[in-house]
């Protein structure tokens, strides 16, 4: 079995001063980044670990993923490891929701009101990156100036509204966690919040602590 981590494609560094588009993001889905290839200029202080899926106990190490922290990098992690995934992510989880809400609605456990939030969360990132992809991410890739610490704010504040949505979801549902009765639906939907959940929190430490501070907003 596989050692490496799925995840969604790295995109080459744009040059500064050309903009993000939608279409950029598009162009190159061989790597992400996760699958062992080290960009330039990586900080191994913000490297995650996973350990991998190995035929034998023991026989393959945890695989450290290293990102990138110089910021025109970082972007494009971000951009491709995070926002394209979300794009698919969330309808899922809405989809999943929905169902085991219908199903198992007299459940005791039935995680009631999931799909209202997930849908909320969904509409309120979508504007939130666009936001980051048409206004902020452009003025950072081409070396930032002194206004860009205004639309930082903007997206931290945001973040924290963020973190609030996220802490409601996992309320919901009982920390990712099943009950131990739960189908095969439940199970995939508990999974894949969590997923989301982990991916989520890692993505705002990545933009607060580590992008946002090189251009002179303090990390947090």
């Amino acid at each position: 079995c596989a050692c490496d981590v799925p995840g969604r494609a790295r995109q080459p560094i744009l040059p500064p001063g050309l903009p993000i588009t939608h279409s950029d993001r598009q162009t190159d889905r061989r790597s992400d980044g996760r699958n062992g290839g080290q960009p330039p200029n990586v900080n191994v202080n913000h490297a995650m670990t996973s350990t991998p899926s190995c035929p034998t106990a023991g026989t393959c190490a945890p695989t450290v993923l290293v990102e990138p922290s110089e910021p025109s990098a970082l972007v494009h992690h971000i951009l491709t490891r995070f926002h394209e995934v979300y794009r698919q992510q969330l309808p899922e989880l809405i989809r999943l929701a929905a169902e085991v809400e219908a199903v198992r609605a007299d459940h005791a456990a039935a995680p009631r009101g999931l799909t209202a939030l997930l849908k909320f969360m969904h509409s309120d990132l979508l504007a939130h990156m666009e936001k980051e992809e048409t206004i902020l991410f452009p003025m950072l890739v081409r070396g930032g100036n002194p206004l860009v610490v205004h639309p930082i704010g903007v997206m931290r504040a945001e973040h924290a509204e963020h973190a609030e949505r996220l802490a409601q979801l996992l309320t919901l549902t009982h920390n990712a966690t099943p009950p131990d009765d739960a189908r095969a639906t439940w199970r995939q939907l508990s999974a894949s919040v969590r997923e989301f959940a982990d991916d989520l929190q890692h993505h705002m430490r990545l933009e607060n602590d580590v992008l946002f501070p090189q251009f002179g907003v303090p990390p947090g």
